[in-house]
């Protein structure tokens, strides 16, 4: 082997995955290289998305819901069914915000608050169910500041990279914590807290993998408390797929 050709193989051995070579530490590396596999076109924010969810509550119901994520047409729109009330809500940039409980805009002041159908509310939910399934790619949005270093951490029981991110107070006041597999960075678990120091806040065990257009998102979410690892929930993307803009 001459000298040009060891000194390809040798960058060969540190650039391929799972060779041996040392894991990239900066942060910023670790999410491009996440990013690289879910969002490999970074098309993300350019399609319209449509996930049918099943969200499972210990000693309750399955809750079953659509969600479009329509990006180009800045629309977002929510569909479920919780204790038997029918909810559907739809928020546009430039358009307003309309939510019913069983079919009608006529909501009791009570509902209105419980189901978060105000305004408001229906903001929430938005920004909620971008953020949830909008991982890995949210990690970049305006607003986050990455710890400049990713650790080395077991997470679930397994090794994991983890990035620690915080956010500009006009964008949220939680710190988050995310984590990835070392060989192929796809994002297997995040920890959120509203005050770290006091060990509150949840963490999510992220499991399997769905498919279309070009991205891949986590498949399943299973949610504990982080003070004592108590169990809460679990949520289920059943159908992910990209619809056309500006038709929802």
């Amino acid at each position: 082997m001459n000298v040009s050709h060891a000194a390809a193989w040798l960058l060969f051995l540190c650039l391929a995955p799972g060779s041996g070579a040392a894991q990239p530490t900066a942060s910023t590396d670790v999410v491009a290289r996440s990013l690289a596999l879910h969002d490999p076109g970074g098309v993300w924010y350019q399609r319209a998305h449509r996930l049918q969810l099943r969200e499972t509550r210990p000693e309750a119901e399955d809750r079953l819901t659509e969600v479009v994520l329509d990006y180009p047409a800045g629309l977002f729109v929510m569909t479920t069914v919780r204790e038997g009330r029918r909810i559907e809500m739809r928020l546009q940039d430039e358009g307003g915000c309309v939510a019913t409980l069983d079919g009608s805009t006529e909501i009791a002041e009570v509902d209105r608050k419980k189901y978060r159908l105000d305004c408001e509310g229906v903001a929430w939910w938005r920004g909620y169910q971008e953020y949830l399934y909008g991982l890995p790619m949210k990690i970049r949005d305006a607003g986050a500041t990455l710890e400049a270093e990713a650790k080395t951490a077991t997470f679930n029981g397994r090794e994991a990279l983890s990035v620690r991110v915080t956010y500009d107070p006009t964008v949220g006041g939680d710190v988050w914590y995310f984590y990835f597999d070392p060989t192929t960075f796809a994002l297997v678990g995040a920890r959120f807290y509203h005050d770290e120091a006091k060990n509150d806040g949840e963490y999510l065990y992220f499991e399997e993998q769905i498919s279309a257009g070009g991205i891949t998102l986590p498949r399943v979410r299973a949610w504990y408390y982080n003070s004592d690892d108590r169990y809460l929930a679990k949520d289920i993307i059943e159908s992910y797929e990209q619809v056309p803009s500006g038709q929802n």
